[in-house]
């Protein structure tokens, strides 16, 4: 029998909470390096990725493929065509597959904000005895605050102090903005109706009337901006900021990951499979 494999993933702000409750059951990632295999042979290097940012995606001729590939690998994969910056000889064009890191069957493990007891803050967390308590960000206060120390980001959460483990059941790639109001609820979100107002008199009578609805997806598109929006490709800040960017083209491929710039994405459905430390 193969061996499962396992993948850790950050989640922000309440998202364990929404798990641990059952009201989120998928995420989405944008499609880049570090969660991509490249034609099958694994991620791209450090060096490979900055040289891939001079060349120019063809976006228009971009599409999802749910596989599997001619040389057999399993979907879905992203077929992506493109060709050198400046050089419009279709002979230069290319096509790539990119697939995601995570398979249907593969675990996850939750990252998430978290601490220990005041008297380990000055230990690293690769230098944390095993198996000492743990404390999570998300989810009601904590008894007993006093005790408990500096919260600790979660990228630096070992495997032995998560909590939360999930199996994929499905994985999907689509653009951001394909989210379904039905996925947008499946990511915790939740629309909201309001509060009716009462309106009327007493010769017509009074009835509830209740102001526009905000829906789920609208949350997400919101909260995906929030998180995204002003991620950029490069990894140093620029030296004269954004005014280095002349161009609303520039300023779209240095910031390519919002909304509105409808990035492709990985959307994983999973289920959770234990919960320990808590």
């Amino acid at each position: 029998m193969p061996e499962v494999k396992e993948h850790p993933l950050i989640f922000t702000g309440e998202s364990p909470t929404a798990i641990l409750d059952g009201r989120k059951t998928q995420t989405r990632r944008v499609v880049a390096r570090a969660n991509t295999n490249v034609d099958g042979q694994g991620r791209c290097t450090e060096n490979e990725f900055w040289s891939w940012r001079w060349f120019d995606f063809d976006s228009d001729y971009v599409f999802a493929d749910p596989g599997p590939s001619p040389s057999g690998n399993l979907g879905p994969y992203l077929h992506v065509p493109h060709q050198e910056r400046g050089n419009p000889d279709p002979a230069w064009r290319s096509v790539h597959r990119l697939y995601p890191i995570w398979a249907v069957g593969d675990r996850l493990w939750v990252r998430e904000a978290w601490a220990v007891a005041r008297e380990w803050d000055g230990f690293r967390p690769r230098n944390l005895p095993h198996g000492i308590p743990v404390f999570y960000h998300a989810g009601p206060p904590k008894a007993f605050p006093g005790i408990i120390g500096k919260v600790r980001p979660s990228i630096f959460m070992p495997r032995w102090a998560s909590r939360i483990t999930l199996e994929i059941t499905e994985v999907r790639v689509q653009r951001v903005q394909e989210i379904s109001e039905e996925d947008a609820c499946e990511e915790g979100l939740e629309y909201d109706r309001g509060e009716p107002e009462m309106q009327g008199n007493r010769l017509s009578g009074f009835r509830p009337v209740y102001p526009d609805p905000i829906y789920a997806k609208d949350k997400f598109h919101s909260l995906w901006d929030s998180i995204n929006a002003k991620r950029s490709v490069y990894k140093k800040r620029l030296p004269n900021g954004t005014a280095q960017l002349r161009t609303a083209e520039e300023r779209r491929k240095a910031y390519p990951y919002s909304w509105d710039n409808n990035p492709w994405v990985w959307a994983l459905t999973f289920k959770l499979l234990g919960e320990t430390n808590a």
